[in-house]
């Protein structure tokens, strides 16, 4: 079977035996699995549209285009609504009309586009397009962008990445993890927001298994969780990954199971 990098189309999400492996349709039914779960179990955000507070680093994961402008939409409302600074890094390959987008939910972001509150980036104006990824010249751009949101007094700057633009390439999960610690370090120096945007239709469901480790928060459709999939970096980042994800899944089986324990109980 030909090998497909993540940044190739993948429109068809039906799993079958002519178009993924067995491996990926493990991965596929894993990752399902695992939104389910969330949906069942997962801490789900009780305001009117997302909220997000400084610090947050979040993934969302949608499987159409209203879904995604409906997210987008929620997702800046709530940053303007703070004095927020909003960077939003597209896809050259696959571009948006991103301002048309937002209009159909009756937002207006021309104003803010002016005013450079809000901020539109192609991927090819980023270090980050396959062979041209550069996480030191990503990091020296953010920084740079912060300093500007904080000289024009800003309260924070929050970035919404569109993920096809760093998964350009070839299959593997490597470029994901290279972009998430440029992002995590900017987080731990405070007033930063991330969110990044995974289209189901186009990406491998190993690679969105991966990034349900890598975000501590998940938005899932149009609805946010707290995301108990979520590997802390001191415990992710090991010789031996496989280990540090069991170990995460056991105390996950515990803290899901402390309320209400079944020992002694016949599983049924």
């Amino acid at each position: 079977m030909e090998k497909r990098g993540y940044g190739q189309k993948i429109l068809n999400t039906t799993i079958d035996n002519n178009s993924f492996s067995n491996h990926n349709m493990l991965n596929s039914s894993r990752f399902f699995a695992n939104i389910t779960f969330m949906r069942g179990h997962g801490i789900e955000s009780t305001d009117d549209f997302i909220t997000l507070k400084a610090g947050a680093h979040v993934c969302t994961f949608y499987e159409n285009d209203q879904e995604h402008s409906t997210v987008l939409a929620d997702l800046l409302r709530d940053s303007l609504n703070k004095n927020e600074r909003v960077l939003y890094i597209a896809d050259s390959n696959h571009p948006v009309d991103i301002v048309t987008l937002l209009a159909k939910t009756e937002m207006d972001t021309k104003p803010y586009l002016q005013n450079d509150q809000f901020m539109l980036k192609k991927s090819t104006e980023l270090p980050v397009r396959g062979k041209d990824f550069d996480s030191g010249k990503l990091f020296a751009f953010f920084s740079k962008e912060y300093e500007k949101t904080k000289r024009q007094r800003y309260s924070n700057m929050r970035i919404i990445s569109v993920m096809t633009c760093v998964m350009l390439g070839p299959p593997g999960s490597e470029r994901l993890t290279a972009y998430e610690t440029v992002i995590e370090r900017l987080i731990a120096k405070g007033n930063h927001i991330a969110v990044c945007m995974f289209d189901r239709r186009r990406f491998l469901p190993e690679l969105l298994c991966e990034a349900l480790k890598i975000h501590p928060f998940a938005i899932i459709g149009t609805k946010l969780y707290t995301n108990f999939y979520y590997i802390p970096t001191e415990e992710r980042i090991t010789d031996d990954p496989h280990m540090a994800e069991f170990n995460h899944s056991i105390k996950m089986i515990l803290s899901c199971n402390k309320t209400n324990p079944t020992r002694g109980k016949g599983a049924t």
